[in-house]
């Protein structure tokens, strides 16, 4: 049998009687240790709850869960736990494994642990209902957790933003480096997810005796020297008052709780009222100068678009 246990975000010594059980009656216990960086004194304390069961321990790499060789044979013939931080299922590699197991004929089971996606956001003081999809910023690719933040803003939905953890070179990407790579793809973009003016918390170790709430505009939290990780970004869409007052009570707060879906919402029509004119404008004066009907058609197709996104609330687009 595999079994997959999560210890929660509040260490090993806030394991649930399920998981010290699952972890005591094992034969062979794994744990993972890059979906989020483990203090060594969590994985001894694990190590010395699966050693008194009578287990075999061992710490694993992300190419030991990925391949899953060797934890697939040793369930296939005995009781075989896969321990990690949080709740098992936040990692598809996770999920995959599990899945295997269950297609090779191998029994499987779960003991869930607290998740820091539900954790960070209770932690704020924000609903979870209006939590929208869910990115990782990673060095490499900061473009498609802009789209999903633009994509969450625009329905008014709060963004939870995962940062990189590099096990193997045992860095984790702070947040100060995710805010300036989405900053940069604005830049290029220039799509109103996220700005310097934009609303934003930081949610650093949570669940620890170090837990720490700031919350600001970007170019505050930018300058803030967030600590040790494990840390992540709640980019609020539209706040409820209440989660504005839980805000305030709850995070450090640099200003006012503010909605960044009403603030982009009125950027984009600022703009637009600025620019349709000029374009307008500029479409007059190249038609008087002999420009190709068709350039100028394209023009007009553009301008009728964004006002037509502008219509349907996708602001971004506009």
């Amino acid at each position: 049998m595999l079994t997959l246990v999560g210890i929660g975000v509040g260490g090993a010594r806030s394991m649930g009687a399920g998981a010290r059980e699952a972890i005591a009656s094992a034969r062979a216990v794994y744990m993972e240790t890059f979906t989020s960086p483990v203090p060594a004194g969590d994985v001894e304390e694990v190590r010395r709850a699966a050693e008194e069961g009578g287990a075999a321990f061992r710490a694993v790499p992300r190419w030991a869960v990925e391949d899953g060789g060797e934890i697939l044979r040793a369930a296939a013939s005995g009781d075989v736990a896969l321990v990690c931080y949080g709740d098992p299922y936040v990692a598809t590699t996770h999920i995959e494994l599990r899945a295997r197991a269950a297609a090779a004929g191998t029994p499987t089971r779960s003991v869930h642990g607290a998740s820091a996606l539900t954790s960070v956001v209770g932690e704020c003081g924000l609903h979870q209902y209006k939590v929208g999809r869910t990115a990782t910023v990673t060095r490499a690719e900061a473009s498609t957790p802009y789209g999903v933040l633009r994509e969450n803003v625009e329905r008014g939905c709060h963004t939870v933003l995962l940062l990189e953890y590099d096990e193997d070179a045992g860095a984790f990407m702070a947040p100060r480096e995710a805010l300036a790579a989405l900053l940069a793809v604005e830049g290029e973009r220039r799509e109103l997810a996220l700005t310097r003016e934009t609303f934003a918390v930081i949610a650093s170790r949570v669940g620890t005796a170090g837990q720490a709430i700031a919350a600001g505009s970007v170019d505050h939290l930018m300058g803030l020297d967030a600590g040790e990780p494990p840390h992540s970004i709640v980019v609020p869409g539209a706040l409820h008052f209440t989660e504005a007052d839980a805000l305030r009570a709850l995070a450090r707060c640099e200003g006012e709780p503010r909605s960044n879906s009403e603030t982009a919402r009125r950027e984009a029509h600022r703009m637009l009222a600025r620019y349709v004119p000029m374009v307008g404008a500029a479409m007059r004066e190249a038609r008087e100068r002999g420009a190709d009907e068709r350039v100028l058609d394209c023009a007009r197709d553009y301008v009728a678009d964004a006002e037509e996104f502008l219509r349907r609330g996708r602001e971004g687009q506009a």
